[in-house]
């Protein structure tokens, strides 16, 4: 196959050709290809046949490589395969709806109130037994820092609460 060298591919390391002769009959003459296998012949000049055939052929090319340009440039259309629908099971649902409060207020006013003051107490008993934090007065001029409760139900390996 004979190629003229059209610059490096856009989204690859590849080369980018446009065919001149092909013995392929899946490669057309005048079509663009994409390789990162190739041979340069820097002295052999293919489009120089004669001077007046050469103007016509490069012409051609140069309308055709401006074709291509413009159909690169495209926007993509969408896909045109069917999406499939994704069926997670009701246990998902259930997980999505389940109520989890946002603020330490929202927890200790809610109906697992019990739970949740439980977990908090856990939570600041393991903070205090690892000395995580050691409880100090504030120096004057200092400012405190903030924190907030992050409030999850998390469930057991049976998927149960």
């Amino acid at each position: 196959m004979n190629c003229v060298y059209n610059g490096p591919a856009k989204n690859s390391s590849a080369y980018r050709f446009l065919v001149h002769k092909s013995n392929n009959v899946e490669v057309k003459v005048n079509t663009i290809i994409e390789s990162n296998e190739a041979e340069f012949f820097e002295s052999v000049f293919p489009y120089k046949e004669s001077r007046e055939s050469s103007t016509k052929q490069v012409r051609e090319d140069n309308e055709y490589a401006s074709k291509v340009q413009e159909e690169e440039n495209e926007p993509k259309k969408k896909s045109k395969r069917a999406r499939v629908a994704k069926d997670f099971g009701t246990d998902f649902m259930t997980y999505l709806s389940e109520y989890e409060p946002q603020t330490y207020k929202a927890a200790i006013e809610s109906s697992d109130a019990p739970y949740w003051k439980e977990a908090i107490q856990s939570e600041v008993e393991s903070i205090l037994r690892n000395h995580t934090w050691e409880l100090v007065d504030l120096p004057h001029g200092n400012k405190l820092i903030g924190h907030k409760w992050i409030f999850t139900k998390k469930s057991r390996q049976d998927g149960m609460s």
